[in-house]
């Protein structure tokens, strides 16, 4: 039996809906996953559930640095790293601007997410955004442990990669510790 030219427009009409359906409801919301997956994008804009950050290191601060010397900068030394680096005393981000830490593992890539308050948000952002491609340091205190180039601007929150997995738990371990000096005058009592 020999369909009429309008019902085969009818089910093909259909086919073509359940095709349209299938791929905005299941094949692009995959694809723009894995697209915001391999960009790392979602550690960013969202995810994340806050109760697993952890809170700073109260001494926790980053510094911009410099490779020469500047007016009222002091030097800083990485451990490790012969070379000399600059930069002002103060901490532009301090523990305040934090909410938390958390441990990044994806694509076999170890790092560190940073979640910042909301109220820290633009000084962070402009702060990144003018300084692409310099030097930032996480501090504790005065004591640099780790220098790594800012490679975008970022202000809900910052990923720090390029770890093995024991550098990684290390550096993990200080920015979330307690302060030195809090730790040494537990132990005294």
């Amino acid at each position: 039996m020999k369909r009429p030219d309008s019902m085969r427009a009818i089910e093909a009409s259909g086919a073509r809906g359940r095709v349209h359906r299938l791929a905005c409801k299941v094949l692009l919301p995959t694809l723009i996953g894995l697209l915001l997956t391999s960009t790392g994008c979602q550690l960013i804009t969202g995810g994340g559930d806050a109760t697993a950050l952890i809170p700073p290191n109260p001494d926790l601060n980053f510094r911009i640095l410099h490779t020469e010397p500047c007016t009222g900068c002091r030097e800083f030394h990485e451990p490790g790293n012969p070379m000399t680096f600059y930069g002002l005393p103060r901490g532009v981000i301090r523990a305040e601007d934090i909410v938390g830490l958390r441990r990044y593992e994806q694509h076999g890539e170890e790092g560190i997410v940073l979640r910042f308050v909301p109220a820290a948000d633009a000084k962070i952002r402009n702060l990144s955004q003018d300084n692409i491609g310099k030097q930032m340091a996480v501090m504790i205190g005065d004591e640099p442990v780790r220098i790594s180039t800012i490679q975008s601007a970022f202000s809900g929150a910052m990923v720090i990669t390029g770890y093995t997995l024991p550098q990684r738990e290390a550096l993990f371990q200080r920015m979330t510790s307690a302060a030195a000096k809090d730790a040494k005058s537990a132990a005294a009592e």
